[in-house]
Protein backbone atom coordinates (compact mmCIF):
# COMPACT_ATOMS: atom_id res chain seq x y z
CA UNK A 1 0.00 0.00 0.00
CA UNK A 2 1.21 3.88 -0.85
CA UNK A 3 2.29 5.62 2.42
CA UNK A 4 0.24 8.48 3.51
CA UNK A 5 2.89 11.16 2.60
CA UNK A 6 2.73 9.84 -1.03
CA UNK A 7 -0.89 9.36 -1.45
CA UNK A 8 -0.76 13.16 -0.19
CA UNK A 9 1.89 13.77 -2.98
CA UNK A 10 -0.36 12.40 -5.66
CA UNK A 11 -3.03 14.95 -4.26
CA UNK A 12 -0.68 17.62 -4.77
CA UNK A 13 -0.03 16.73 -8.10
CA UNK A 14 -3.92 16.30 -8.96
CA UNK A 15 -4.11 19.89 -7.54
CA UNK A 16 -1.86 21.38 -10.25
CA UNK A 17 -3.62 19.36 -13.13
CA UNK A 18 -7.41 20.67 -11.59
CA UNK A 19 -6.47 24.02 -10.68
CA UNK A 20 -3.90 25.22 -13.25
CA UNK A 21 -4.29 23.73 -16.43
CA UNK A 22 -6.10 24.79 -19.28
CA UNK A 23 -7.98 23.09 -21.75
CA UNK A 24 -9.38 24.13 -25.40
CA UNK A 25 -11.85 21.87 -26.46
CA UNK A 26 -14.45 21.50 -29.72
CA UNK A 27 -17.13 22.08 -27.05
CA UNK A 28 -17.72 24.03 -24.08
CA UNK A 29 -18.21 22.50 -20.62
CA UNK A 30 -22.23 21.52 -19.34
CA UNK A 31 -23.08 22.73 -15.45
CA UNK A 32 -24.48 19.62 -13.94
CA UNK A 33 -26.67 19.23 -10.90
CA UNK A 34 -25.72 17.66 -7.64
CA UNK A 35 -28.31 15.52 -8.05
CA UNK A 36 -27.46 14.02 -11.55
CA UNK A 37 -23.97 13.80 -11.10
CA UNK A 38 -24.96 11.36 -7.31
CA UNK A 39 -27.10 9.37 -9.48
CA UNK A 40 -23.49 7.85 -10.66
CA UNK A 41 -23.39 6.17 -7.28
CA UNK A 42 -26.25 3.85 -9.28
CA UNK A 43 -25.04 3.00 -12.28
CA UNK A 44 -25.09 -0.96 -12.65
CA UNK A 45 -24.38 -1.57 -16.49
CA UNK A 46 -21.69 -3.46 -17.87
CA UNK A 47 -18.65 -1.61 -18.35
CA UNK A 48 -18.07 -3.05 -21.20
CA UNK A 49 -20.88 -2.87 -23.06
CA UNK A 50 -21.22 0.75 -23.78
CA UNK A 51 -24.55 0.92 -21.96
CA UNK A 52 -25.28 3.61 -19.69
CA UNK A 53 -27.56 4.27 -16.91
CA UNK A 54 -30.87 5.92 -18.23
CA UNK A 55 -31.12 8.73 -15.41
CA UNK A 56 -27.35 9.69 -15.96
CA UNK A 57 -26.96 12.22 -19.05
CA UNK A 58 -24.09 10.44 -20.69
CA UNK A 59 -22.48 14.40 -21.02
CA UNK A 60 -22.76 14.48 -17.04
CA UNK A 61 -20.13 10.90 -16.48
CA UNK A 62 -16.54 12.50 -15.90
CA UNK A 63 -18.06 15.08 -13.57
CA UNK A 64 -18.03 13.13 -10.54
CA UNK A 65 -19.76 13.86 -7.60
CA UNK A 66 -18.82 15.62 -4.41
CA UNK A 67 -16.75 14.10 -1.66
CA UNK A 68 -19.09 14.23 1.09
CA UNK A 69 -21.40 12.20 -1.19
CA UNK A 70 -19.07 9.26 -1.71
CA UNK A 71 -20.35 6.26 0.99
CA UNK A 72 -17.88 6.47 4.01
CA UNK A 73 -17.89 2.52 3.05
CA UNK A 74 -16.09 3.56 -0.63
CA UNK A 75 -12.33 3.90 -0.41
CA UNK A 76 -10.93 6.21 -2.23
CA UNK A 77 -8.16 5.66 -4.92
CA UNK A 78 -5.71 7.77 -7.32
CA UNK A 79 -5.49 6.51 -10.83
CA UNK A 80 -2.99 7.69 -13.52
CA UNK A 81 -2.94 7.85 -17.24
CA UNK A 82 -0.79 9.05 -19.69
CA UNK A 83 1.23 12.58 -19.75
CA UNK A 84 1.25 11.95 -15.47
CA UNK A 85 -2.33 13.06 -15.36
CA UNK A 86 -3.89 11.85 -12.24
CA UNK A 87 -7.62 11.64 -11.13
CA UNK A 88 -9.10 10.41 -7.94
CA UNK A 89 -11.62 7.95 -8.14
CA UNK A 90 -14.31 5.79 -5.42
CA UNK A 91 -14.73 2.37 -5.37
CA UNK A 92 -18.76 1.32 -4.52
CA UNK A 93 -18.51 -2.23 -5.50
CA UNK A 94 -17.48 -3.93 -2.08
CA UNK A 95 -16.56 -7.07 -3.89
CA UNK A 96 -13.69 -5.55 -5.92
CA UNK A 97 -10.51 -5.82 -5.00
CA UNK A 98 -8.39 -2.94 -6.50
CA UNK A 99 -4.82 -2.45 -5.36
CA UNK A 100 -1.53 -0.45 -6.78
CA UNK A 101 -0.58 -1.31 -9.83
CA UNK A 102 -3.97 -2.57 -11.66
CA UNK A 103 -5.88 -1.52 -14.65
CA UNK A 104 -9.19 -0.28 -14.18
CA UNK A 105 -11.74 1.07 -16.21
CA UNK A 106 -13.14 4.30 -14.97
CA UNK A 107 -15.49 6.90 -15.50
CA UNK A 108 -14.50 9.66 -17.80
CA UNK A 109 -15.71 12.73 -20.20
CA UNK A 110 -18.85 11.43 -21.54
CA UNK A 111 -17.28 7.70 -21.64
CA UNK A 112 -14.82 5.59 -19.77
CA UNK A 113 -10.92 5.02 -19.96
CA UNK A 114 -8.69 2.85 -18.63
CA UNK A 115 -5.91 3.78 -15.94
CA UNK A 116 -3.85 2.29 -13.67
CA UNK A 117 -3.81 2.29 -9.38
CA UNK A 118 -1.26 4.58 -7.82
CA UNK A 119 -2.27 4.76 -4.61
CA UNK A 120 -5.03 3.38 -2.35
CA UNK A 121 -6.47 3.55 1.02
CA UNK A 122 -6.98 6.95 0.76
CA UNK A 123 -9.87 8.22 3.32
CA UNK A 124 -12.40 11.21 2.64
CA UNK A 125 -11.37 12.56 5.88
CA UNK A 126 -7.46 13.11 4.89
CA UNK A 127 -8.69 14.22 1.39
CA UNK A 128 -10.66 17.19 3.32
CA UNK A 129 -7.97 17.52 5.63
CA UNK A 130 -5.44 18.08 3.21
CA UNK A 131 -7.74 20.18 0.59
CA UNK A 132 -8.41 22.19 3.73
CA UNK A 133 -4.62 23.43 4.06
CA UNK A 134 -4.43 23.80 0.16
CA UNK A 135 -7.65 26.61 0.60
CA UNK A 136 -6.15 28.18 3.48
CA UNK A 137 -2.83 28.95 1.09
CA UNK A 138 -5.43 29.81 -2.03
CA UNK A 139 -3.83 27.08 -3.70
CA UNK A 140 -7.14 25.02 -4.03
CA UNK A 141 -10.28 26.58 -4.21
CA UNK A 142 -11.66 23.58 -6.93
CA UNK A 143 -14.28 21.63 -5.48
CA UNK A 144 -12.94 17.64 -5.05
CA UNK A 145 -15.66 15.35 -7.04
CA UNK A 146 -14.55 11.87 -7.36
CA UNK A 147 -15.36 9.68 -9.91
CA UNK A 148 -16.69 5.96 -10.33
CA UNK A 149 -14.35 2.66 -10.81
CA UNK A 150 -16.49 0.64 -13.07
CA UNK A 151 -14.62 -2.76 -13.43
CA UNK A 152 -10.70 -4.07 -13.12
CA UNK A 153 -9.68 -4.17 -16.84
CA UNK A 154 -9.34 -7.96 -18.44
CA UNK A 155 -6.77 -9.46 -20.74
CA UNK A 156 -8.40 -8.14 -23.89
CA UNK A 157 -8.61 -4.29 -22.35
CA UNK A 158 -4.76 -4.31 -21.78
CA UNK A 159 -3.87 -5.90 -25.19
CA UNK A 160 -5.53 -3.02 -26.61
CA UNK A 161 -3.16 -0.63 -24.86
CA UNK A 162 -0.51 -1.56 -27.62
CA UNK A 163 -2.96 -0.61 -30.59
CA UNK A 164 -4.05 2.74 -28.53
CA UNK A 165 -0.07 3.80 -28.09
CA UNK A 166 0.47 3.44 -31.60
CA UNK A 167 -2.26 5.25 -32.67
CA UNK A 168 -1.53 8.10 -30.38
CA UNK A 169 2.31 8.14 -31.94
CA UNK A 170 0.77 8.50 -34.80
CA UNK A 171 -1.53 11.45 -33.91
CA UNK A 172 1.34 13.06 -32.37
CA UNK A 173 3.48 13.86 -34.84
CA UNK A 174 0.09 14.83 -37.24
CA UNK A 175 -0.47 16.72 -34.64
CA UNK A 176 3.57 18.41 -34.27
CA UNK A 177 3.56 18.95 -38.29
CA UNK A 178 0.23 20.67 -38.32
CA UNK A 179 1.61 23.07 -35.25
CA UNK A 180 5.00 24.08 -37.38
CA UNK A 181 2.71 24.30 -40.39
CA UNK A 182 0.49 27.27 -38.55
CA UNK A 183 3.85 28.45 -36.43
CA UNK A 184 1.63 28.20 -33.33
CA UNK A 185 4.16 28.94 -30.53
CA UNK A 186 3.56 25.63 -28.23
CA UNK A 187 5.29 22.57 -28.50
CA UNK A 188 3.11 19.26 -28.97
CA UNK A 189 4.22 16.63 -26.18
CA UNK A 190 2.17 13.78 -26.08
CA UNK A 191 -0.84 12.41 -27.41
CA UNK A 192 -3.84 10.34 -25.14
CA UNK A 193 -7.17 8.61 -26.63
CA UNK A 194 -9.54 8.21 -24.05
CA UNK A 195 -9.94 3.96 -23.86
CA UNK A 196 -13.51 4.43 -25.60
CA UNK A 197 -12.08 6.68 -28.20
CA UNK A 198 -14.30 9.34 -27.78
CA UNK A 199 -11.98 11.92 -26.61
CA UNK A 200 -8.48 12.88 -28.52
CA UNK A 201 -6.30 15.13 -25.93
CA UNK A 202 -2.91 16.74 -27.22
CA UNK A 203 -0.59 17.74 -24.23
CA UNK A 204 1.35 20.88 -24.70
CA UNK A 205 3.54 23.95 -23.70
CA UNK A 206 4.22 27.23 -24.08
CA UNK A 207 1.47 30.33 -24.59
CA UNK A 208 -2.07 29.82 -23.33
CA UNK A 209 -4.02 32.37 -24.86
CA UNK A 210 -3.91 31.21 -28.40
CA UNK A 211 -6.72 30.63 -31.09
CA UNK A 212 -6.72 26.94 -31.20
CA UNK A 213 -10.02 26.68 -33.38
CA UNK A 214 -8.60 26.23 -36.81
CA UNK A 215 -6.38 23.14 -35.48
CA UNK A 216 -9.04 21.61 -33.49
CA UNK A 217 -11.34 21.87 -36.51
CA UNK A 218 -8.66 20.24 -38.59
CA UNK A 219 -7.58 17.93 -35.91
CA UNK A 220 -11.51 17.22 -35.87
CA UNK A 221 -12.22 16.62 -39.28
CA UNK A 222 -9.17 14.07 -39.49
CA UNK A 223 -10.27 11.88 -36.52
CA UNK A 224 -14.01 12.49 -35.93
CA UNK A 225 -13.63 12.68 -32.14
CA UNK A 226 -13.35 15.31 -29.40
CA UNK A 227 -10.29 16.71 -29.86
CA UNK A 228 -8.85 18.52 -26.30
CA UNK A 229 -5.77 21.07 -25.98
CA UNK A 230 -4.77 20.56 -22.81
CA UNK A 231 -1.80 22.46 -21.69
CA UNK A 232 1.06 21.17 -18.72
CA UNK A 233 1.97 23.91 -16.59
CA UNK A 234 4.10 21.96 -14.68
CA UNK A 235 6.57 21.21 -17.54
CA UNK A 236 7.20 24.77 -18.09
CA UNK A 237 8.59 24.67 -14.25
CA UNK A 238 11.19 21.74 -14.81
Amino acid sequence: MVKPQQSLAYLDHYSQQHGESETHGITSSTSTSTTARTSALNLTTNPHSGASNPSLNPTDLGKGIPLHSVPSSCPLFIVEFKAGRTDLYYLSDQKMDVRVGDWIIVEADRGRDLGKVVSEGITAREVELWHSRKAAKAQAQQEINPKMIYAKAGPQDIETLAAKLGDEMKALQLCQTKVRATRLPIEVIDAEYQWDRRKLTFYFVGEKNIDFRELVRELFRLYKTRIWMASLPEYEQR
